[in-house]
């Protein structure tokens, strides 16, 4: 009777040295976790495209402004460009959505299409409009950041736009008057880009991002087949893209798999290096911690045997 109270009293005493060996544990498991810590860059989805401008021709014969002010205005003017992006945010699933037991769907990713307009000054405000919708955006000077760019969320991905940006006086006399225009058009995103198979192949020529054609389900998938027929031998690079993908790092190579090498991977030694040599001082506290741990629990132990 004695012997099993004597048991029991020992699991106890050791509940504090337990306590304290897991808290190490996960102060130890959490420091890892940070080191390799890589935050998801989502704001952009890659390849942004400059649009190709198409000045049209202005007759300007008559202005309120005189040459010099109105060559100061155009001068302004020309700076005028823009690029356009694939970009996605969450946002909150439709209500009925949210509230149907069978979606179980609070957000969504949505995936939309930005015009980065670059070169507003206070010499003009510009406007846009498109063939798509007829929406009409004005864009004065205030709008834009200091950099005196103007971020735009076209009004879709799906079809092929023409935009025409006019670009208007913003002083003197010769204010709301028109000194330049340009148009330009934004190609379809590709959703395809998105599938395994971009992933495993991203060399196959449908995976671009912007495509001119929106693409069919047998039109991407027929043309993967032809793909992987006139490239023999990429399973083991599309093997190592995802294992890439997975692993969120570029660490892994088709050689790795054919030579079942990843444990000597150079690459991923390299780059633990570099991890360990970015997060230097972070490493060095966060040991000295742990090893004050580790003597903490080590005495913790000491001390209850001695008392048993």
């Amino acid at each position: 009777m004695m012997k099993i109270e004597k048991e029991q009293k020992i699991k106890r005493e050791y509940i504090p040295v337990v306590l304290a060996g897991l808290i190490l544990i996960l102060f130890a498991t959490l420091l890892v976790l940070t080191i390799n810590y890589e935050p998801d860059l989502t704001d952009e989805i890659n390849d942004s495209e400059i649009v190709e401008n198409e000045d049209l021709a202005l007759e300007k014969t008559e202005s309120k402004c005189n040459t010099k002010e109105l060559q100061e205005i155009v001068n302004s003017a020309a700076k005028i460009s823009a690029t356009y992006s694939a970009q996605e945010k969450t946002i909150p699933a439709p209500e009925e959505i949210a509230t149907d037991p069978n979606m179980e769907q609070d957000e969504f990713i949505y995936r939309y299409l930005e015009l980065l307009i670059k070169g507003i000054t206070d010499d003009i405000y510009i406007e846009i409009t498109n063939n798509y919708n007829n929406d009409k955006k004005v864009i004065k000077p205030e709008e834009a950041n200091k950099n005196g760019e103007y971020r735009y969320e076209a009004p879709t991905m799906d079809v092929l736009v023409t935009y025409t940006v006019s670009v208007y006086a913003n002083k003197y006399d010769c204010a709301g008057e028109v000194v330049r225009k340009v148009v330009f058009d934004t190609r379809i995103y590709n959703s395809f880009k998105n599938m395994l198979a971009c992933v495993m192949y991203p060399n196959y020529e449908k995976c671009t991002t912007f495509v001119t054609e929106q693409l069919s389900y047998d039109e991407f998938f027929n043309g993967l087949d032809n793909y992987i027929d006139k490239h023999k031998g990429t399973e083991d690079e599309a093997t190592a893209n995802i294992m890439n993908a997975f692993l969120e790092g570029n660490i892994v190579t088709a050689e790795d798999i054919r030579a079942d090498a990843l444990v000597s991977n150079k690459k991923g030694i390299k780059k633990a290096f570099e991890k360990i040599k970015n997060n230097l001082e972070f490493i060095i506290i966060a040991g000295v911690i742990i090893s004050i741990g580790g003597l903490v629990v080590v005495l913790l132990i000491f001390i209850r045997r001695n008392k048993l």
